[in-house]
């Protein structure tokens, strides 16, 4: 279906995987029993957290059934369905997933965070490490 008028910008944002397999790390490494072990290595491969992944590995709080894009899948994606991509951009870029320092920084510091992260946003590898990648389109 049309989501927009031809020429007409389109923004889709998404969770990217190397950060989504940033934070999965974090929650193995904890585990003494071992039980979240093994649904590292399928996100890493497929970036899909499917209900059968969920059931194995996690104890279902918090989760639903969602896609972990890297950076070339998510612009393959968009150009097949018919949009022209304009940019990427790593919205959290190097700053991803550190809020609860950031919230304890000073004003100078998250400033200049706010400028390393305008600076890189748009560079290729921090969108593909970056926690959510923004792509602005055309359709």
């Amino acid at each position: 279906g049309r989501v927009a008028r031809d020429g007409a910008p389109v923004f889709v944002s998404v969770i990217g995987r190397l950060s989504a397999l940033r934070d999965g790390i974090k929650f193995v490494l904890p585990s003494e029993s071992g039980e979240r072990h093994g649904f590292l290595d399928r996100i890493a491969e497929e970036g899909a957290y499917t209900q059968e992944l969920a059931d194995e590995h996690a104890d279902g709080e918090g989760w639903a059934e969602c896609h972990f894009f890297r950076a070339d899948e998510l612009e393959a994606d968009l150009e097949a369905a018919g949009f022209d991509v304009e940019t990427l951009v790593g919205l959290e870029g190097p700053a991803s997933n550190l809020g609860g320092e950031l919230a304890d920084a000073s004003p100078e510091a998250r400033e200049e965070v706010a400028k390393v992260v305008e600076t890189l946003r748009e560079d290729r590898a921090v969108v593909d490490f970056s926690e959510h990648i923004l792509a602005v389109c055309r359709s």
